[in-house]
C-alpha cells in the first residue's frame, strides 16, 4: 500500500498549480474576513477532492488492468485510497485551522480560540461525509458518470431532509426542542457527535466501496 501511496502522491505534483490556488483563495477568504468554519471546510474538502484526481488517474488508458498485474488486491486499492483522502483532509484542515486561529487571534485578541478550535474540528465529520459519498461513486460511475451520479446523490440528499421536515410540520413534531437540546452541547460536544457519525459513515462507505472493487471488471 505504500507504494500506491507514493505513486499518489507523485501524482499530486502535476497539479501543483491547484494546490496554490487553494491556498490563495483561502488567504483571500481569510482577510475578507470570512467565516472561519467556511475557510476550513473549504479548504478540508477541496483538499480530500484529490483523491477523485487519483482514481481517475488509475482509470485512464486501462491503469486498473496493470494496477492489478502487480502485487496489489482490490481491497489494498480501497484501503489506499480511503487513506489518501483521509491525509489530505486532514492535511488540508490543520494548516487552514492554524492559519485562521493565529489570524483570528492576531486581529480580536478576545476571541475564544478553544470554542474556535472546537467548532472547526466539525468540519472533520464533513470531511468524513465527503468523502464516504465521494469514493464509492467514483469507484461505481468512473469520472463523468461519477460527477452526475454525486450531484444526484447530494441532491436526493437534501431533498430527502427537506422531506423530513415538511412531514415533522405536517405531523405537528416540534423540532425546536431537538434544536436547543443540540444548541446546548457546544462546539465540542457536536464536534463529537458528528465526527462519531462521520466515523460509521466512513466505514459504511468503505465496506460499500470493497464491494464495487470486488464486482468491477478491467
Amino acid at each position: 500500500m505504500k507504494g500506491l501511496l507514493i505513486k499518489d502522491l507523485m501524482l499530486l505534483k502535476n497539479q501543483k498549480s491547484f494546490i496554490f490556488m487553494i491556498i490563495v483563495f483561502s488567504v483571500m477568504f481569510l482577510f475578507m474576513n470570512y467565516n472561519p468554519t467556511f475557510i476550513v471546510s473549504y479548504s478540508t474538502i477541496i483538499g480530500s477532492l484529490f483523491v477523485v484526481s487519483s482514481i481517475s488517474y488509475d482509470e485512464y488508458d486501462n491503469g486498473y488492468s496493470f494496477l492489478m498485474a502487480l502485487p496489489v488486491t482490490r481491497r489494498l486499492y480501497v484501503n489506499s485510497k480511503y487513506i489518501l483522502a483521509i491525509i489530505l483532509g486532514i492535511g488540508f484542515w490543520f494548516v487552514s485551522t492554524v492559519l485562521t486561529c493565529i489570524y483570528n487571534y492576531a486581529t480580536q485578541p478576545d476571541i475564544n480560540i478553544p470554542e474556535l478550535l472546537m467548532t472547526c474540528t466539525i468540519m472533520l465529520g464533513l470531511m468524513a461525509l465527503f468523502i464516504s459519498l465521494m469514493v464509492p461513486v467514483q469507484l461505481k460511475f468512473g469520472q463523468n458518470k461519477g460527477n452526475i451520479a454525486l450531484v444526484v446523490v447530494v441532491g436526493c440528499s437534501v431533498a430527502i431532509g427537506f422531506i423530513l421536515i415538511q412531514l415533522a410540520e405536517f405531523l405537528n413534531i416540534d423540532l425546536a426542542p431537538l434544536l436547543v437540546n443540540i444548541n446546548a452541547l457546544g462546539p465540542s460536544g457536536l464536534a463529537v457527535i458528528v465526527i462519531g457519525i462521520g466515523i460509521v459513515l466512513l466505514l459504511i462507505s468503505y465496506m460499500l466501496s470493497c464491494h464495487i472493487m470486488d464486482k468491477k471488471e478491467f
